[in-house]
């Protein structure tokens, strides 16, 4: 059994989000994500792992998942998929501490909730971005998603061989998998971090690198638009070296990570600053 997407997910209120602070403490994700089916098809699949406290065992709460939950276990034990409802995952008895398993699949990657999926018409290239501001980090997999739950976020990506992934820290390791037509990226915690500010990018990129000011600064574009970014790319890497330098010294510290990726991606409204992983609309590159 599984439990299918809903088409009008429940919206969370301040009150529901104030008693789940009060009762849940995330202590990580552990998220593995498989796009191998966004290459010809519309799929991505995913499965989460979140280990978080309970301040007062024997609780309920909730896990919210707008996407397909195909199987979900909560300290080892399977939970009623029949209980899913409005993209919520009811979680009762909870322990002083948890571990909770969801898999889950979402395949409306067309409309720009939470993923997109989109085919350059000039070459026919697929590229795939993420952008979950407010909520819709739970489109592409289970998650507490509200602000205030912060927690670390370890990603492991798979995808089709000639794809580059990119996340919000530098991959730790880029494997064959076991299927030959793909590559898996293996990503280290990130700081804390609330559930609309993580993100993962993957597509056949052109990608441009720099060191300048203590950082690797790196920007990606489609390959239809490297020339316009090659056109850019001094402008665009000394102005993000000078804002840098700029908000290190009002803040009175640096940007706490070596690497900061600008990625510029097709069909989007505007940006989203992504921890160590900005994207924009490619709009942004001017063609004139």
């Amino acid at each position: 059994m599984t439990a299918a997407a809903p088409t009008h997910p429940a919206s969370l209120t301040q009150q529901e989000a104030e008693e789940r602070a009060a009762l849940v403490q995330v202590r990580r994700y552990d998220i593995a994500v498989d796009l191998t089916g966004l290459l010809e098809g519309d799929t991505a699949e995913s499965v989460s792992t979140i280990a978080f406290a309970c301040s007062s065992p024997g609780a309920s709460t909730f896990v919210d998942c707008v996407a397909e939950v195909r199987q979900a276990t909560l300290n080892g034990q399977p939970l009623d998929l029949a209980t899913v409802a409005d993209g919520r995952i009811p979680l009762t008895g909870l322990a002083a501490e948890n571990v909770l398993v969801v898999a889950s699949a979402q395949s409306d990657t067309r409309s720009s909730a939470g993923i997109l999926r989109t085919v350059d018409p000039s070459d026919k290239l697929v590229y795939v971005w993420m952008s979950f501001e407010a909520d819709d980090a739970r489109r592409v997999w289970a998650c507490f998603d509200q602000p205030d739950l912060k927690a670390p976020h370890a990603f492991t990506v798979t995808a089709p061989e000639s794809w580059t992934v990119t996340s919000n820290v530098s991959p730790d390791d880029v494997s064959p998998a076991n299927d030959e037509a793909a590559r898996v990226w293996t990503f280290p915690d990130t700081p804390p971090l609330s559930t609309y500010v993580v993100v993962i990018n993957a597509g056949p990129f052109y990608e441009l690198r720099r060191e300048t000011g203590g950082y690797s600064l790196g920007l990606y574009s489609r390959q239809s638009t490297r020339a316009f970014l090659d056109r850019d790319a001094d402008e665009l890497f000394d102005l993000t070296a000078r804002g840098l330098a700029f908000f290190g010294e009002r803040f009175g510290q640096r940007f706490p990570q070596e690497r900061y990726d600008q990625v510029f991606v097709p069909n989007m409204g505007g940006a989203m600053e992504n921890w160590g992983c900005v994207t924009w609309t490619d709009a942004v590159l001017f063609r004139t």
